[in-house]
């Protein structure tokens, strides 16, 4: 019988993130994911055996959060963000008020478990943690596309809401800022890898132009 191949963590651990990756674009891994009580678990993920394990697993579990995130995002609205039809006649754009100010939210977590991922420049000169950037990099625009799309429409949507619901918009917008910003800089380590798409394929938005009235600035949540 031949000898099974020794195989170290942190090689189980960048294969999970690809496949992880790769699975996590097919509806019915989603949906098995989704169903699931524990998800894809690398929290206490940590290699001790290579000289950079401890980099890359911080960067693994970061990723890991994501994947669990975006299952956790179907879960609650049965829909990838990323996939979904944009435009005018988009479901973002088309989206009641009600529902709306219940799907915002969700997008939010899902693009802050991506955007903690923190990779640094110097970071991605390592394989395992540059193919995880890449990957969520490409997510990136696309959650963002329909987050834009559906904050656009809620603006639209602001002097026809109930008094609660404007104070619910408000709050939704005031989040939608300090993501953009958070995005900005994410896109700018992005700048460093030769495969990225450039930044200006983010959808752009005329904050003032889109301010909603009696907006008191607050800090970023």
């Amino acid at each position: 019988m031949p000898k099974k191949e020794k195989r170290e963590p942190l090689q189980v651990g960048a294969e999970a993130v690809v496949f992880g990756y790769q699975g996590n674009h097919q509806l019915r891994l989603i949906q098995y994911l989704a169903s699931r009580n524990t998800l894809f678990n690398l929290n206490n993920f940590l290699d001790k055996g290579a000289l950079q394990g401890y980099d890359m697993s911080t960067f693994i579990r970061r990723y890991s959060r994501y994947l669990n995130e975006k299952a956790m995002s179907y879960r609650l609205v049965a829909v990838d963000f990323t996939k979904m039809k944009r435009g005018i006649d988009g479901v973002m754009r088309t989206m009641n008020t009600e529902k709306l100010i219940k799907t915002l939210p969700i997008i939010q977590n899902q693009l802050d478990a991506l955007l903690d991922f923190q990779a640094s420049p110097n970071e991605l000169t390592n394989g395992v943690i540059n193919s995880a950037f890449m990957l969520l990099f490409k997510d990136s625009i696309r959650l963002f596309a329909a987050y834009n799309e559906g904050v656009i429409n809620l603006l639209e949507k602001y002097f026809d809401m109930k008094k609660n619901q404007c104070k619910d918009a408000l709050d939704i917008y005031k989040k939608f800022l300090c993501r953009m910003t958070k995005l900005s800089e994410f896109l700018k380590v992005a700048e460093f890898l030769p495969l990225a798409s450039p930044p200006s394929c983010v959808p752009p938005l005329n904050t003032c132009s889109l301010t909603p009235p009696h907006s008191p600035h607050t800090p970023c949540i």
